[in-house]
């Protein structure tokens, strides 16, 4: 009656769906990484600080007590953004590493970085939110 489906997804995240008499149900992860995200999207549009928890529950259609549930602040949110972006990174240099010669290595990662700077994480709010208010 239960069957469980994993997706393994890039960027080493993983959501699980469990389906129980047709319905499909999402795991803790599948949420998180919905609220991450709609989190990321938003704060491309605008800038960290002009991003309410309100303004993402609405958009996910959830209560602000189910955000917290799963981050414990804006800043844990952020946190989580900037540690899921790191990851990202790291994955996608593990890749280019792997059974390449150092010139491919090399013209991979310049790649890989120009690649993060123009979509990423790399809006001027962002990175100016980034800078002032998360200087770590």
């Amino acid at each position: 009656m239960f069957r469980v489906s994993t997706v393994y997804l890039p960027y080493i995240y993983r959501v699980s769906t469990v389906v129980y008499s047709g319905k499909i149900y999402k795991t803790m992860n599948g949420i998180r990484e919905e609220i991450l995200q709609v989190a990321i999207k938003r704060m491309q549009q605008v800038d960290i600080r002009s991003v309410s928890i309100d303004d993402i529950c609405h958009e996910l259609g959830m209560s602000k007590k189910t955000f917290y549930v799963y981050f414990t602040s804006k800043d844990d949110l952020v946190q989580a953004i900037l540690h899921k972006h790191e990851q990202k990174v790291a994955h996608d240099l593990d890749n280019a590493l792997s059974k390449r010669t150092i010139t491919q290595v090399i013209v991979e990662w310049a790649k890989i970085a120009q690649s993060a700077q123009k979509k990423d994480l790399k809006t001027p709010a962002m990175m100016y939110d980034l800078e002032k208010y998360y200087p770590q």
